[in-house]
């Protein structure tokens, strides 16, 4: 490790602190907007080791805010894995790097997790986050998991983001209320409970993920706090990381939650129990889901598909 490169960094955590970031096995789920930035932002920090998870390709209107695309990623629909590589190896030639161009809950998706020592989480959905959060409970994993939150109420645009870091004295997404439960049940429906629902209320199941506005500074400002609260836990320097930051974009300030951990979590008392919490039966559900003879045909003629769990 060249740590003339790292001198001005070294002023604040040391040479110790350096190694100990150099180390870390870090995993980042869902490399859009937000995971592409963190992405870079800890490989100039001197992150080495890297699991990318994520099935997206590039498209078009990734190109306002995902770091390092181009319009020839566009054109040959580059895998998203492969842009963040590219990006990280731009800035460390030798860093390890696994790539997984798919949904975290496959096989390969589970040992590359598995492998990690921290994981971030910077998906999209409610349904992605839960899983994440059971897998982090699980295995006792540190999970980093950032979402920008953007509205309009006819009044004024707000706008802003949330980081919530879950270790074993910390409580997780769920037991602090985070996520949308409703989401949660329709991103984890079967494909037979998806085309149900359709056929009862007409509502296609794409209409029901439409994703909000994306912004790259806004996408840049939950990144740098995230990688910030990477470096004190990860250094042992100054304090240790706040357990939920919001971000109010209108007010221009950070605030740390005092919300407190409701008592009694199920994904919480399965801390540390790894294997027998059987992870790997979501594996199991997505792999049978997406058997042809099991997918039914909505009134569109169109095979519907389960939102779970591609990350983007």
């Amino acid at each position: 490790m060249d740590l003339e490169r790292f001198d001005r960094q070294l002023l604040l955590f040391g040479r110790e602190g350096q190694e100990k970031i150099a180390a870390t096995r870090v995993a980042i789920v869902g490399l859009g907007g937000i995971g592409s930035h963190v992405a870079q932002q800890l490989a100039y920090l001197g992150v080495r080791r890297f699991a990318l998870l994520d099935g997206d390709v590039v498209t078009i209107s990734n190109l306002n805010r995902h770091i390092g695309s181009t319009e020839e990623d566009v054109a040959r629909a580059t895998p998203k894995v492969q842009v963040v590589a590219r990006t990280i190896r731009s800035l460390d030639p030798s860093a390890e790097i696994v790539q997984v161009d798919d949904s975290f809950v496959t096989p390969a998706g589970f040992a590359a997790l598995a492998d990690s020592q921290v994981i971030f989480g910077c998906v999209d959905r409610d349904g992605a986050r839960l899983l994440l959060t059971e897998f982090a409970c699980a295995y006792d994993q540190p999970y980093f998991d950032l979402a920008t939150d953007t509205s309009d109420d006819e009044q004024r645009v707000g706008f802003g983001g949330r980081l919530m870091i879950r270790t074993s004295e910390q409580g997780c997404a769920y037991c602090l209320d985070l996520l949308d439960l409703e989401e949660v049940r329709r991103d984890l429906s079967s494909v037979e409970r998806r085309a149900e629902e359709y056929a009862m209320y007409g509502v296609p199941p794409d209409a029901l993920d439409q994703r909000g506005p994306s912004i790259v500074s806004l996408n840049g400002i939950l990144a740098s706090l995230a990688v910030m609260e990477f470096i004190l836990f990860i250094t042992g320097i100054a304090r240790p990381p706040k357990r939920l930051l919001r971000y109010d974009g209108l007010r221009g300030v950070v605030i740390e939650s005092k919300d407190q951990p409701r008592p009694g979590c199920p994904y919480c008392a399965q801390i540390g129990k790894g294997a027998a919490v059987d992870w790997l039966r979501h594996v199991r559900a997505r792999r049978l889901a997406a058997q042809p003879e099991r997918r039914p045909r909505v009134a569109n003629g169109s095979r519907s598909e389960s939102s779970l769990l591609s990350s983007r």
